[in-house]
């Protein structure tokens, strides 16, 4: 026997993203967005490096200049 709880479930279930967000803050201002690639870009340098290692305290930066470092 289906109830009318059931019937609502079934319709949530085949909502959209888009409409469940509507339905969930229908009294707030819902703006979606288009989706867009997740990326990671490393913004490393020689100068970037450098000035890290700068602000450094003197034995720090020792331990790790005899280090070889490669940036890609």
């Amino acid at each position: 026997m289906h109830t009318d709880r059931d019937a609502q479930a079934s319709r949530a279930f085949r909502a959209t993203p888009e409409e469940l967000l509507f339905k969930l803050y229908q009294e707030e201002t819902v703006t979606v967005y288009p989706p867009a690639p997740i990326l990671f870009k490393c913004r490393c340098s020689r100068e970037r490096s450098a000035d890290a290692i700068a602000l450094l305290p003197n034995r720090s930066a020792q331990r790790l200049l005899p280090s070889k470092v490669t940036l890609r």
